[in-house]
């Protein structure tokens, strides 16, 4: 069920089993995962059912060193939040990237990549993905081994996976539960702005939202949990800790510090011989409804004997001018992000027919995409320190956010055990 702060009639207070802050990806992935536990849920979300200049002006922030533009434009408060932006690709970690690597004075992960491996079939069956593998072996299998290089001490082929654009939008993946599900309550327009102490538990009981120039409403539950992305949980937390300085978040000592994010640079630009051959090696594959994308990664190994952090390469392409795929990537994006197809769009597509009859014909013949004749091809590094660059931060979410889902559902069985038995 969707309300609104703004609306009129709102209550002064509401109650749940669980409060959750932020409706992106952690927050809806973990209010359906808790709703099939029972458990009643309101998720609070800054941002009303589409995007506006006035809640996005709450993404400033203050920078006092280099000018971070992700901060502002990677960033959305509405309905589905981040996801709404989301490239979808998905490619786990590798065990290396988690552990402790001491002569790089990177600390281990706080929980072990077989920890939360077991819910990849999750993440597949939420997304109708394929079940191939993201690993080499997938050449040979759905690729031919002379386009990629295979058996390389120092890098390995991974290949990602794409959800539909339709549902990487987690606002419309889970569309029919929010809106029907009387005992989900997603509250709109309903940024947290403070929270309340239980004294003698010493737990936070309750979160005020309040809407821009308008009103506010205490939400108490058992458990709050802040689903609102790096940046403003890192806000909240803060804030958390300098009005209720008993509670001690994890990691206070480096709360608000190091901020860092992907590093991209480009290290090549490529003049194929043989204009099809960078497309054959990077160009996106399409395994059933499923999407893949090509990559290579620099090993655990390579990275152990040269010192280095994590790093992967991957072949981008660019045109001086608008082209069929690019027509056709906004298309399918803003559909990502509204839900509808846009006229406008589709009018601009259908300039681009012959293209789209080419296209159609490699996917058929190749089962890939086909880049336009006149793509540029470069090739980029993306590095991120400390962890694993290859991966994709957003499966990795998805995957801790089904973890802990499970974890308070536990907690949850084993409070009611105990007061059944008292």
């Amino acid at each position: 069920m969707i309300i609104d702060l703004a609306g009129p009639g709102m209550p002064s207070g509401l109650d749940a089993d669980i409060v959750i802050i932020g409706s992106g990806v952690a927050g809806l992935l973990l209010a359906s995962r808790l709703r099939e536990r029972g458990r009643r849920i309101v998720v609070l979300e800054s941002g009303g059912r589409e995007t506006t200049d006035r809640t996005d002006a709450l993404n400033e922030v203050k920078n006092v060193g280099r000018v971070y533009c992700g901060a502002s434009r990677g960033r959305a408060r509405r309905l589905g939040g981040t996801s709404t932006l989301w490239g979808g690709a998905m490619l786990p970690f590798f065990c290396e990237d988690m552990v402790a690597r001491p002569l790089l004075g990177i600390e281990g992960w706080p929980v072990s990549i077989d920890s939360v491996t077991p819910y990849l079939k999750d993440i597949h069956d939420l997304f109708g993905l394929d079940r191939g593998s993201l690993e080499e072996d997938f050449v040979g299998k759905r690729v031919g081994r002379a386009d990629i290089p295979v058996g390389d001490p120092d890098f390995v082929a991974r290949f990602a996976k794409w959800p539909r654009f339709r549902d990487r939008n987690f606002a419309a993946l889970f569309r029919s539960r929010i809106e029907r599900d009387p005992e989900l309550v997603v509250m709109l327009n309903a940024t947290a702005t403070n929270f309340h102490l239980d004294v003698d538990s010493g737990r936070v009981a309750a979160v005020t939202a309040s809407a821009i120039a308008g009103p506010r409403i205490a939400v108490r539950g058992r458990d709050i949990v802040i689903c609102a992305g790096a940046i403003e949980t890192t806000r909240l937390l803060l804030r958390l800790h300098r009005h209720e300085p008993r509670i001690a978040p994890v990691g206070e000592a480096v709360l608000g510090r190091y901020l860092f994010d992907h590093i991209l640079a480009q290290l090549a630009h490529v003049e194929p011989a043989e204009p099809s051959r960078p497309n054959r090696l990077a160009g996106h594959r399409f395994v059933g409804r499923t999407m893949r994308s090509f990559r290579l990664e620099l090993t655990p190994g390579a990275q152990a004997r040269a010192r280095l952090p994590s790093a992967w390469a991957h072949v981008a392409t660019a045109t001086d001018a608008e082209t069929g795929v690019d027509s056709l990537r906004d298309l399918l994006r803003g559909r990502q992000r509204t839900g509808r197809i846009d006229p406008a769009a589709v009018m601009r597509a259908c300039r681009y027919l012959p293209y789209f009859v080419r296209l159609a014909a490699w996917r058929v013949i190749r089962g890939q995409l086909l880049w336009p004749s006149s793509s540029r091809y470069d090739l980029h590094l993306v590095t991120a320190f400390p962890t694993g660059a290859g991966a994709n931060p957003t499966l990795m979410l998805m995957l801790f956010t089904l973890r802990l889902a499970d974890k308070l559902a536990s907690s949850w069985s084993s409070q009611n055990a105990a007061t059944a038995k008292a």
